[in-house]
């Protein structure tokens, strides 16, 4: 049986952040070592540097009520991913 893991980042994919890039390839050397990867982000159009930073703490804050995070596999967050995560 695979491993399992989430990898959280409120940059969309391909949105060209150096966080993003990195959270992409992190998560394509855990799948080529054969984990099932889980990796939680959003979906939004940028819009614009500031537009970008206040959709991620939204995304973050909604964060909390999503029920893939929390008892479930390990979990890995970049940036200030997660802030508002309850401690375990």
């Amino acid at each position: 049986m695979a491993n399992s893991c989430s990898l959280v980042s409120s940059w969309p994919a391909g949105m060209g952040s150096g966080v993003e890039a990195m959270a992409g390839r992190i998560e394509r050397a855990l799948k080529i070592r054969g984990w099932n990867v889980d990796f939680i982000r959003p979906r939004f159009a940028a819009g614009g540097y500031l537009a970008a930073c206040i959709k991620r703490i939204m995304f973050n804050l909604r964060l909390r009520n999503d029920r893939r995070i929390g008892s479930g596999p390990p979990l890995v967050a970049f940036d200030f991913d997660g802030f508002f995560f309850l401690p375990v």
